[in-house]
């Protein structure tokens, strides 16, 4: 594990923890009004590594003006949740798409735009992973089952499949990743089908039908994983992914 940045005099890295299951506006009936929520799994991950969780909800001023926000910031999580909108990668809706929320995909795709320009730490977490591969022209698979011919990255909603992934070595995804892929934790009907621009597929399920994790070869870390870290406390992939930030900030700033 890495370790806690708020020693030595190094100052905690703030990540924007974006999206999540669910980071959406959900009607919530006891108050009559909508909520926006958050998985407390991500946060906690976050805060294990010492670093400082922010979580911003979906909004227009923020899809207008990523810059200024994502200036405040260390690096930004894009969490799980939702499909996205088939319309943001130039196809029709399948008629196993699930719910969509167009606000948030406007959102995350021109923060995440924004923070690969400013080459600004990103991860992405199942659906993050998948809108990170949309940001930069990708395409997705809208039904998963249609293609590999069965459910076994989701067979109920509510719950995680525990499977192997195969991780190229001698990426930063292996780095990220370490030794815990032996049993990681998905929960997706979608995934990655074309590769947008400069996005090298990086780990797939034991049956190399499903591309696991992706990575951007022309950013300083800029890594997706389609399965869910927060939800494995043993992972560590979130805490590395935290350590990397921090690694870099000293390089950055000298001795």
């Amino acid at each position: 594990m890495p370790p806690k940045f708020n020693q030595d005099g190094l100052r905690r890295p703030l990540i924007i923890a974006i999206g999540g299951i669910p980071m959406r506006c959900q009607f919530a009936g006891i108050w009559d009004r909508d909520v926006v929520l958050l998985h407390r799994s991500y946060l906690d991950a976050v805060e294990r590594a010492g670093a400082i969780a922010t979580v911003l909800p979906p909004s227009r001023i923020l899809q207008e003006q990523p810059a200024a926000t994502l200036g405040l910031f260390d690096g930004l999580i894009l969490a799980g949740g939702s499909d996205i909108d088939p319309s943001q990668y130039g196809q029709s809706p399948h008629p196993k798409l699930g719910t969509v929320d167009t606000l948030r995909d406007g959102c995350e795709l021109a923060l995440a735009r924004e923070a690969l320009r400013q080459d600004l730490p990103v991860l992405g977490i199942c659906r993050g992973m998948e809108l990170l591969n949309v940001a930069v022209g990708g395409t997705l698979i809208q039904h998963l089952p249609d293609s590999i011919g069965h459910d076994d990255h989701l067979r109920s909603a509510g719950t995680f499949e525990v499977h192997p992934v195969q991780v190229a070595e001698a990426t930063m995804t292996a780095k990220l990743v370490g030794e815990s892929h032996d049993a990681v934790r998905s929960h997706h009907h979608q995934a990655v089908d074309k590769l947008g621009s400069c996005v090298a597929a990086t780990a797939w399920d034991h049956e190399r039908q499903v591309v696991e994790a992706i990575e951007l070869t022309n950013a300083r870390l800029a890594v997706g994983v389609q399965w869910h870290p927060e939800e494995d406390p043993q992972s560590g992939l979130i805490e590395r992914f935290v350590g990397e930030i921090a690694i870099q900030q000293n390089d950055w700033r000298g001795p």
